[in-house]
């Protein structure tokens, strides 16, 4: 049997592939039986699938983040396809490529080129004028480089591959420089340092972008706190002279950026600059969620499935769009 991609998936297909294991929850049939819930992926999308008859030392050995050999059924359920795990072991060194596979090809990445999306970082970080702030987003963007540059969007909401906070961040900073341009009202160095440092909390409530899990500080505390926190002990440690006021606007804009209290943001945005944060940061967050409904649906017509986040039908388009 070959390789199965999941974008190859179809009903009654029998498949053996290689897929990174995104998600995974412990649950238990209404006989009390024990089942694995998980979320599974490869370069070319998404599916959710079902371990029914899971052996007790998989659950030892199971984490999300690692790549699995699997193989299994395709079944349609709820308008949606799933695949039904038969078997499924850890996926050994060199496994992956006996088979003329290699592991970036597995686990989902950024479509974007890393290296040219952080130049384009630095390049907005040089760019503020104000030298507090400039300096302060310099510190902690090179401090935790290989985090930025490597980890997921979140964990299970939007962003979720290799690539995706740095994409993330990438992605609102050019938005932002135009919005600053026509909204001139705008504190244009404050607004895109809040857009640079508003999920700088993540570097540290995310393990990484191989194990995809919260880590401690991540489950007790958040990324929103984490954030604020970071920013101020790099500015305790690093810049002393930073003006009390422009620092008290900056957490401010970390700690409501998620808008709403029942989201997570201990504030609402109460300034023009944190306003402008949270929703264009939203705005971001929905088009790369309906940019990756469109890509993993599995349905063959012009509109997709209903999904999680989606629970209704997404027009894909007539045909093949134009180049």
């Amino acid at each position: 049997m070959k390789l199965t991609q999941i974008d190859q998936f179809k009903p009654g297909k029998k498949i053996k592939g290689f897929y990174q294991l995104l998600q995974m929850h412990r649950r238990t049939t209404k006989n009390g039986d024990p089942y694995l819930d998980c979320l599974l992926a490869d370069q070319s999308g998404r599916i959710h699938a079902k371990w029914w008859n899971v052996p007790e030392p998989a659950f030892d050995w199971l984490s999300p983040g690692m790549v699995i050999a699997t193989t299994g059924d395709i079944q349609e359920y709820g308008n949606e396809l799933q695949l039904i795990i038969d078997q499924a072991t850890p996926a050994k060194e060199g496994q992956v490529e006996q088979y003329g596979v290699s592991y970036e090809k597995i686990v989902p990445a950024s479509r974007f080129d890393i290296d040219e999306m952080w130049d384009t970082l630095q390049e907005i970080i040089q760019s503020l004028e104000d030298e507090h702030l400039r300096q302060l987003v310099d510190r902690i963007y090179r401090d935790f480089e290989p985090e930025v540059k490597s980890h997921p969007g979140s964990v299970s909401h939007h962003h979720l591959y290799r690539g995706g906070y740095l994409e993330h961040i990438w992605s609102l900073s050019q938005l932002g420089d135009l919005i600053a341009e026509h909204y001139y009202e705008l504190d244009r160095d404050l607004f895109l340092a809040g857009l640079l440092l508003h999920d700088v909390g993540k570097v540290l409530e995310i393990k990484s972008d191989a194990e995809r899990q919260y880590t401690d500080e991540g489950q007790f505390i958040g990324h929103v706190v984490l954030g604020r926190d970071l920013i101020r002990d790099t500015v305790e440690e690093y810049f002393p002279e930073f003006p009390d006021n422009l620092l008290m606007q900056l957490e401010h804009i970390v700690l409501s950026h998620q808008e709403q209290l029942a989201h997570g943001s201990p504030k609402r945005p109460a300034t023009l600059e944190a306003l402008a944060v949270a929703m264009l940061d939203r705005f971001d967050t929905r088009m790369e969620q309906f940019m990756s409904t469109l890509n993993d649906d599995q349905n063959t017509g012009d509109w997709t499935y209903p999904s999680r986040l989606f629970p209704y039908p997404l027009y894909k388009g007539a045909g093949e769009s134009p180049e």
